[in-house]
């Protein structure tokens, strides 16, 4: 049966120039066993889909793939294995892979891919991941599938996907390569989107031990500080907590090159602060601060509201002097900032009137409560 295969694509080849239908069939070997392949999934490799079409007839002529409806076809589970078999034998599977893989890249980049064409992606990519040079050059191609998959055709299958490439890739390449630890950051962020939490930690403090400073990529990321975010707003504190902890990590707030990570420091901290680790909290917060001016991460605006955090905690732990130097640095920042009777400049002088009261200085609160319910005109240049 394989020699008939090679006698059809000998024939295929004789009578026809363009060789990327033979490319096709080739990497049709390579997609999920008894399912139909999806004709746009080839957009990558021919121009339109009437070339598509064309090469879909001169393979089903010669017997070589079967047409369904809509434009799909099939190639059989034993036609499959003997061609896979074939270029094996020829030494050209590598080849065959690297171009099923920029098929699959294309597919990421483009509105044609549909939950069957994903199926086939994850199937050429397992094939893919045996090969050590085929995994280096397809790093953190795997994660951003799993991640279309996710939304494409449901969290149990993508896990499953991640699963079956992490056991491959260990084989391979190894649990310390780079393409292992991406796709373990995406798993991840994806057992932490299916509310698995204590998964996802374990996920990531398995990654730490070996790799401290690993982060994984911004989409990932994102899934995962979003997850903790979620569980302190549902007040699931100790939750949050070790999530937060694992996705830190060993790192420092001054090694974090990323917002959305220096965000998620300001969020552990507001989390300290509302678990009684004032002193813990604080610190978080002026790290936050001094690393995000010194890289231009947030606006004023931001500054301002982590500053004025800093001092109602220290209102919190009775420091009130240190309280009343910060909300007086606030406000008079925001009234350069934004004017002095803006509602948040107003707030931040209320702040200065309320600890200036707590701390015995009723006299000046008064005059500061009374200014503000009979403000000064604002004035125009």
């Amino acid at each position: 049966m394989k020699y008939s295969v090679q006698l059809a694509l000998d024939d295929i080849g004789a009578y026809y120039s363009n060789s990327e239908v033979v490319n096709m069939f080739y990497i049709s070997a390579y997609f999920t066993e008894d399912k139909s392949i999806c004709g746009h999934i080839f957009l990558g490799l021919f121009p339109n889909s009437e070339e598509i079409f064309s090469a879909l007839h001169i393979l089903h002529k010669h017997q070589l793939a079967e047409f369904t409806p809509g434009m799909m076809f099939t190639v059989s589970t034993s036609i499959q294995s003997q061609t896979r078999d074939l270029l094996k034998e020829q030494k050209k599977e590598k080849i065959i892979l690297t171009i099923a893989v920029g098929l699959v890249n294309y597919l990421l980049t483009s509105d044609e891919g549909c939950p069957r064409c994903l199926n086939h992606a994850t199937s050429v990519l397992k094939h893919a991941s045996i090969d050590a040079e085929l995994v280096k050059a397809s790093i953190g191609l795997p994660g951003r599938v799993a991640m279309r998959l996710a939304t494409e055709n449901g969290l149990d299958e993508t896990l499953s996907f991640c699963d079956s490439i992490l056991c491959i890739l260990g084989r391979s390449v190894g649990e310390s390569h780079e393409a292992t630890l991406d796709l373990q950051y995406d798993l991840s962020a994806l057992l932490a989107r299916k509310g698995q939490h204590a998964e996802a930690i374990a996920v990531l403090q398995s990654l730490h031990e070996t790799h401290s400073k690993y982060s994984g990529k911004d989409e990932a990321v994102l899934i995962l500080v979003t997850e903790a975010k979620k569980l302190y707003d549902l007040s699931k504190y100790e939750e949050a907590l070790q999530l937060y902890r694992a996705i830190f990590g060993e790192r420092k707030v001054s090694e974090t090159t990323n917002k959305i990570v220096l965000l998620a420091w300001r969020s552990y901290a507001f989390l300290l602060r509302d678990l009684g680790e004032h002193s813990e909290a604080i610190q978080v917060l002026k790290e936050v601060i001094q690393h995000g001016t010194e890289n231009s991460k947030f606006g004023a605006s931001e500054i301002l509201f982590m500053k004025s955090s800093i001092a109602h905690v220290h209102v919190k732990q009775k420091e009130y002097e240190e309280a009343l130097e910060l909300f007086r640095e606030v406000f008079l920042e925001m009234k350069d900032y934004l004017g002095e009777n803006h509602p948040d400049t107003r707030s931040a002088k209320l702040d200065i009137g309320v600890v200036l009261d707590k701390n015995g200085n009723c006299e000046e609160a008064s005059e500061i409560f009374k200014s503000l319910v009979n403000p000064a005109p604002q004035t125009y240049n």
